[in-house]
């Protein structure tokens, strides 16, 4: 007799094991339909200064600092930022130095190219 309450009271423990996993279930996926709040505002970048843009970019690097003054520097010069011809190609180094125009790899690729086109009789 005592079997029997030991295997009924396992059984009732996994039937209410498995209710309560699928109420969570559902009750997580119907949360997952609610609205949640946007907490990103597209607004905030407009309302600030060109000068607090800038600041903000140096805050996070100073590379990115020089291309958002250069960014705003072509936007008062009245050229349209997006229709720029890669306006960011070279970095440009913290001590306002200019990176080459050309790095070491760049020119073993172009040796190659050519040694390729030369030998193929492309060139």
């Amino acid at each position: 007799m005592p079997g029997i309450f030991l295997k009924l009271g396992k059984a009732l423990l996994q039937q209410v094991l498995v209710l309560g996993l699928i109420t969570l279930i559902s009750l997580g996926g119907s949360l997952a339909f609610l609205q949640q709040p946007s907490y990103a505002s597209a607004s905030t970048s407009n309302t600030l200064t060109p000068e607090e843009k800038i600041d903000r970019a140096y805050s996070i690097r100073a590379g990115t600092g020089i291309r958002e003054e250069e960014y705003q520097r072509r936007q008062q010069e009245g050229q349209d930022p997006t229709k720029m011809k890669d306006p960011y190609t070279r970095e440009i180094k913290p001590d306002q130095e200019a990176v080459p125009e050309t790095s070491g790899l760049e020119k073993k690729i172009d040796r190659t190219r050519n040694l390729v086109s030369k030998v193929t009789g492309q060139k």
